[in-house]
């Protein structure tokens, strides 16, 4: 239809018409008008902002909004270039992803500056020192960096210019504070590790805004989103799709000046922090100082004297009637170490009333925590520290409810062979790794397979409360050391004898020289009466570490005396970094974990022939009428799992050197480095033939095989199915002894120490490595449990000559030499069965092919 040029003229501006008529109808209804409103005119005020937030107020004033939950933070003028002390860690983790309650995520000093419009939060670098009185102190510190972690424009400030508002979800519902992205990222090369993926910007919240007259502690819910995870997690982990991490972030108010800091020294095991001096020509020039509490005499000339302040613990109600006596007392055996450094009741320990008003949080207030957490099986105690002189500003040990489960305590040994990895290192932040502690993890299983020993051997009901007992008061003790400013002494076990450490009348609840220790559950042989199981107050070491930290004479020569007992062999120390835990790692049999006596190799042979006498009558002793089989199954478990530190700790001996951290011309010191001897490192060797690598090792009686049932649940043993994986569990131990023996760090320094003192090579090593894995049935039928080893041998042999070994020349040509060795040996073997034959053949396979052999 045709429309007149005229007619269409119209319509458009009739159109225009109405358009104008809606715009100015849409203006009015908007309350837009040329004059502006009064409201509009109103300045913006902190008042304004925060007239209907919730108000905290202590050292920090902070305003949480009543619709959103964000959060504002006030700072004053007074409180701007000034310093305060920073802490975050994990209040509750994710464990598939790696981090637990306890993880440190940053400890650092923050200054507050204002700058133009905006408020730095700026970490301050405390690794040097200059001397204030040099010359060089007027040039001040160069290439040396701090941070500016977060930079927040104002929002509003007073109108007298003091006070300044700032958005603080822009410092804690972010990762300014806490990279805990690093920290759980997934391992690239492993498609299936678990991913948290990337921190969601809307469902990250706070938990808790906590203000105090001397700190601010706010928790913050980090979620995470994964869409489309690869691994789901355990049930630990509701949704992998997005998972929670919450993170307590803490300032603290910068304590007074007037603490005299203490100088380090290597000798004696104290957490410190790390300074170095740039006025010094030394070599080593360090100024670190170590961590403690401000104790200060009422009466500086008594010889003992009550502290003008002392250390207040209170055990929290959240602690079991049962356990809080025991707690109590565990706290308050350290004074005995403390009155060796002058101070009497340097330590005082209250129960927390439930009608309590105080909260835990408040850093004023120093406690012993119970809490719920799955699997958790750890205590740990964490120390909010100065980081400018040392000192300890408060405290608080976690000890976790599931650490009391006795049996089924972690995955199923019996079908997953990687439950048994204890030896793991996580890497960690810079100021992290002091303050994890992971003794619990293990004292839960070694006390669940004491708990089953002295089934097996009929032991009386107050032997097995005395063992839970006891390893309360010793981990209450390690943990509260740690609060103390004491790091692990991994070297104090070697205190007593072999002999000696079942006679209580000889430990005294001293069983070894520290609690710092990772020491081993000490069950007596049958025969034997049964001593001390754990450590009940600090060892010697213990008293002489407090003196040196906290005596206000050991200064000057006074100190130089101290030290000079460090030669004194109940005065060892090693800690975490010179421990063997892992392959590879440390040099030192004497410093390890989980072992006893000053006869590391005969206390694990002693250990192994333990398991051996209860192993015959395990099933009758674990069997009761009307209960599932779960009991028998973990019992056969903790059997197989509990070789795993003697054999890893025997194994250490082999290659092994004895280190001496003396200063020179100190009297009863010995060169640094003295190679392990000849004759125990053969004796490592057969012991481990005849308990871990001989045919008649792990002989476990069929029926007790038979009747390691698991109690199903749903359809969780759908994964591995529920027959117990015997030669699985069994290998994990065995493998130990190749993962150290054959690791490339270990059979290099076994070449290097030959060149000052070591008698026993890598070409002798293997021989009677070789020797204990293939002789004893070389003329027979060879089990199964024989064959995964010996077939698992040649694939670590082959390995090491392989284009991607690692290994050095003289390790690649003994392995060479090795499997020649054994295509002679069995092309040689023609007994045994079929199956013995097809192995055998199969065997040589492997060789020949490494071999490049037709």
């Amino acid at each position: 239809m045709l429309v007149s040029l005229k007619n269409l003229s119209g319509y458009i501006v009739l159109a225009l018409s109405i358009v104008s008529i809606f715009f100015s109808y849409a203006v009015a209804q908007s309350g837009e008008s040329q004059e502006p409103s009064d409201e509009d005119d109103a300045p913006i005020t902190i008042e304004s902002l925060t007239k209907d937030a919730k108000r905290f107020g202590g050292i920090f004033t902070f305003y949480q909004n009543k619709n959103d939950g964000n959060l504002m933070m006030e700072i004053s003028a007074e409180q701007l270039n000034s310093e305060y002390l920073y802490y975050g860690f994990i209040q509750n983790g994710v464990a598939d992803a790696g981090t637990q309650r306890g993880f440190y995520t940053g400890q650092d000093v923050i200054e507050i500056r204002k700058r133009f419009n905006r408020i730095d939060f700026i970490s301050k670098n405390t690794s040097y020192y200059i001397d204030p009185q040099s010359p060089l102190a007027n040039g001040g510190f160069a290439n040396i960096t701090d941070a500016v972690l977060a930079s927040i424009e104002i929002l509003a400030e007073s109108d007298d210019g003091t006070r300044y508002l700032i958005n603080a979800d822009e410092i804690f519902l972010t990762e300014v504070l806490a990279n805990l992205k690093q920290m759980v990222d997934a391992d690239d090369n492993d498609e299936f590790a678990f991913d948290v993926g990337d921190l969601s910007d809307e469902r990250t919240s706070y938990a808790h805004v906590g203000v105090y007259p001397e700190n601010v502690n706010v928790r913050t819910d980090y979620v995470y989103s994964n869409p489309e995870p690869d691994n789901t997690g355990s049930e630990r982990t509701e949704d992998a799709r997005a998972t929670t991490i919450t993170v307590q972030h803490s300032f603290v108010a910068m304590p007074d000046a007037d603490f005299v800091p203490r100088l380090d020294d290597n000798r004696v095991g104290y957490f410190r922090t790390q300074v170095t001096d740039l006025n010094s020509y030394d070599i080593t020039p360090y100024r670190d100082l170590i961590t403690r509490w401000r104790l200060i005499k009422k009466d500086p000339n008594a010889a003992l004297s009550e502290p003008v302040e002392p250390i207040v613990w209170w055990i929290e109600n959240t602690t079991p009637y049962e356990y809080r006596d025991i707690m109590r007392k565990g706290v308050l055996q350290w004074n005995k170490a403390f009155e060796k450094a002058g101070f009497k009741n340097a330590i005082v320990v209250n129960i927390q009333p439930d009608d309590a008003v105080w909260s835990a949080d408040d850093i004023r207030y120093n406690v012993v925590r119970w809490s719920n957490t799955p699997e958790g099986s750890f205590a740990f105690g964490p120390s909010y520290i100065n980081p400018r002189t040392g000192e300890i500003l408060g405290a608080d040990v976690m000890f976790e409810q599931s650490f009391l489960n006795t049996y089924g305590f972690r995955a199923d040994v019996l079908g997953d062979p990687n439950a048994n990895s204890l030896n793991f290192r996580k890497p960690q932040h810079k100021h992290q790794s002091h303050h994890f502690c992971s003794k619990g993890h293990r004292l839960q299983e070694i006390v669940s397979f004491g708990r089953v020993a002295l089934d097996a051997m009929d032991a009386s009901v107050s032997e097995k409360r005395k063992v839970i007992e006891q390893m309360l008061y010793e981990l209450m003790l390690h943990e509260v050391g740690h609060t103390l400013g004491l790091m692990h002494n991994m070297k104090a076990s070697n205190l007593h004898s072999l002999a000696d450490i079942h006679h209580e009348e000889v430990t005294q609840g001293k069983l070894s020289a520290s609690v710092m220790d990772y020491g081993a559950l000490v069950i007596a042989p049958p025969g034997i009466e049964q001593g001390d199981f754990f450590m009940t107050e600090p060892g010697v070491y213990d008293d002489w570490a407090i003196q040196f930290g906290y005596d206000p004479e050991i200064e000057g020569e006074a100190r130089v005396a101290l030290l000079s007992r460090s030669t004194e062999r109940e005065l060892s120390f090693g800690n975490d970094a010179d421990d063997m835990r892992s392959p590879g790692a440390g040099i030192d049999p004497d410093i390890t974990i989980w072992d006893m006596s000053d006869d590391g190799i005969g206390f694990a042979e002693q250990q192994f022939e333990l398991i051996d006498a209860i192993t015959p009558n395990l099933l009758d002793k674990m069997r009761k009428e009307g209960e599932s089989h779960a009991k028998i199954r973990a019992a056969l478990g903790m059997l197989i799992s509990y070789k795993y530190s003697g054999t890893a700790n025997v194994a250490n001996y082999i290659g092994g050197v004895h280190v001496d951290r003396a200063k020179q011309g100190q009297k009863g010191a010995s060169v640094p480095y003295s190679p392990v001897g000849l004759q125990n490192q053969k004796r490592a060797m057969n012991v481990l033939k005849k308990h871990v690598l001989s045919p008649e090792a792990f002989s476990l009686p069929a029926s007790l095989i038979a009747h390691a049932a698991m109690q199903p649940r749903g359809f969780e043993h759908y994964e591995y199915t529920e027959d117990p994986k015997i030669h699985e569990a069994i290998s994990s131990i065995q493998h130990i002894i190749f993962d150290r023996l054959l690791d490339p760090v270990l059979m290099t320094r076994m070449t290097d120490t030959q060149l000052y003192g070591n008698e026993y090579s890598v070409n002798a090593m293997l021989a009677d490595l070789s020797d204990a894995v293939f002789a004893s049935d070389i003329r027979s039928s060879v089990n199964t449990k024989r064959q995964n080893l010996q077939i698992e041998y040649i694939h670590r042999l082959t390995g090491i000559i392989s284009e991607e070994s690692s290994h050095d020349y003289q390790s690649q040509a003994a392995s060479f030499h090795e499997l020649n060795k054994l295509v002679k040996l069995l092309s040689k073997s023609k007994q045994g069965d079929d199956a013995t034959q097809a192995h055998r053949a199969y065997a040589l396979h492997l060789i020949e092919l490494a071999l490049d052999k037709p």
